[in-house]
């Protein structure tokens, strides 16, 4: 205000045409220049509205003045809210795989993943520290956020356990609560092919995950042999895994000979599997056969 006045108000009018008026008072008719006091008596405004604001007052000589109008002013006193739905707890994730859902857009926020647990092999260098990163685009949307790879993606590493936090805030300044999900062990993604040199021949897994199996436990399969740059004589099958045995299980079926195969399995690092094989029953252990090591090309 250029001079102190003798009464004043403030208009807000949301997109109703409701009026709420805040009539100043005391030092609130006194101020010369901007502040960022709270009011004597808080403004009765609705969470989530969108105002339009004037200011109106008389001097001391009956003089009455009126701001030009603003509009568009959303008011917003709510923290946004974060629900992550993968990854589960305590369960493997493929990649750093993630769906969330988020209440409002923001404009700020971030992906932290912290080592808790498990052994540190591939990345060494970021084993240990947290890796935060920062949402871009449309990862700070309002809404469903289904199976999606960050843009701003972690270098993870299989055989290790991570938390991962996701936090934000919006355009109003409210910082949302952690939304944090612990457990996760990450994988690296199974499809494709997986080579096992041995001392006579080149063996190729080929694996391809059923359409919306999260964890690609289920899928086709085949097993061929590497003839230069080709793989042939492919036997054709499904295979299925069991995460929750330790270690890790597969049962593959052949197509046309239906002949069932046991393995045990785990990933050595994002690019190597150690799997044990056998015909007519489960491996008991990894001293129950011949273990032979994949990798993924």
């Amino acid at each position: 205000m250029s001079e102190p006045i003798q009464s004043g108000e403030m208009i807000y009018t949301d997109e109703n045409d409701i009026i709420n008026r805040h009539y100043l008072s005391e030092n609130e008719l006194k101020i010369l220049v901007m502040t960022e006091d709270p009011l004597t008596i808080p403004m009765n405004l609705k969470d989530g509205s969108t105002y339009s604001f004037k200011l109106s007052g008389i001097d001391y000589a009956g003089n009455s003045s009126e701001s030009p109008e603003i509009k568009g002013i959303h008011y917003d006193i709510s923290k946004p809210l974060f629900i992550i739905t993968r990854p589960k707890k305590n369960y493997i994730n493929v990649e750093s795989i993630t769906s969330y859902t988020l209440n409002e857009d923001i404009v700020s926020g971030t992906a932290t993943w912290v080592r808790t647990g498990g052994k540190i092999r591939g990345f060494v260098a970021t084993a240990n520290r947290p890796q935060i990163m920062e949402l871009i685009g449309n990862e700070m949307l309002e809404g469903d956020h289904k199976n999606i790879l960050f843009t701003n993606s972690p270098q993870l590493n299989a055989t290790t356990i991570y938390k991962l936090t996701l936090q934000g805030i919006d355009a109003a300044g409210n910082e949302s609560l952690p939304a944090s999900v612990d457990g996760i062990e990450f994988i690296p993604a199974i499809s494709g092919n997986w080579f096992f040199q041995g001392s006579i021949m080149t063996v190729v897994w080929t694996f391809e995950p059923d359409e919306g199996v999260e964890d690609q436990s289920t899928g086709t399969f085949s097993q061929g042999i590497q003839m230069g740059t080709k793989i042939s004589n492919q036997e054709f099958g499904r295979y299925t895994i069991d995460y929750t045995k330790n270690p890790w299980e597969m049962i593959w079926v052949m197509d046309k000979s239906g002949k069932q195969r046991f393995s045990i399995f785990e990933f050595r690092d994002n690019l190597h599997m150690k799997v044990l094989t056998k015909d007519r029953s489960k491996p008991k252990n990894w001293t129950d056969g011949e273990v032979m090591m994949y990798k993924y090309q």
